[in-house]
């Protein structure tokens, strides 16, 4: 039984990639089944938030305090990390009253790293996610300054450098971003029928 709840965990805590992942309810899960494999008291999932501290994600149990504090370390407070090769992502805290089965923490250090994997696979996607946009959105600002560029090059029968520079001198003249001006001499252009 221990197996068959340990693989459907491990299925659980690997699948991030869905566009509604939350963190806390895969917080919640992830130390309601770690608790459950390990046979402990309590459970805390700490997770790094990237400038090498931990904030604490979510916790089930009385001893809850207990798993958070870094002083607690002995028979009774095991820390396993979630840690997929040189990537620690999080700890799992577990206040087990009774010495804990070396087999159950096993199976639990198991699931914290497949949890790991889940995770780095979940912050890779929100990385690209994040990366895209900005790269469309970088394009998308190309896009109206090249065609300002060609407009008031034909407005003012110039070349494109020339227009480019017309375009600048609006922008600073305005004070405005370059891609504002862009916009308006587009919208004007449009407005008169050019």
């Amino acid at each position: 039984m221990v197996g068959e709840a340990l693989l459907d965990s491990m299925i659980t805590v690997l699948d991030t990639a869905a566009p509604d992942f939350d963190e806390s309810r895969f917080g919640r899960f992830f130390v309601a089944r770690a608790r459950e494999l390990a046979g402990a008291d309590s459970a805390v999932l700490l997770l790094a938030d990237g400038t090498g501290r931990f904030r604490m994600v979510a916790g089930i149990g009385a001893h809850v305090a207990l798993a958070r504090s870094w002083s607690a370390e002995s028979a009774v407070v095991r820390t396993v990390p979630l840690r997929r090769r040189a990537d620690t992502v999080g700890l799992l805290r577990l206040v087990c009253a009774d010495r804990a089965d070396s087999g159950a923490l096993r199976a639990t250090a198991a699931l914290a790293d497949a949890a790991a994997i889940g995770l780095l696979y979940e912050r890779r996607i929100r990385e690209r996610k994040a990366r895209s946009s900005s790269l469309q959105g970088r394009l998308d600002r190309t896009v109206v300054i090249e065609q300002a560029t060609g407009v008031l090059a034909e407005r003012y029968r110039t070349g494109p450098a020339a227009g480019r520079a017309s375009l600048l001198t609006l922008a600073r003249t305005r004070r405005q971003p370059v891609e504002v001006a862009a916009a308006e001499v587009i919208a004007s252009t449009v407005r008169r029928g050019e």
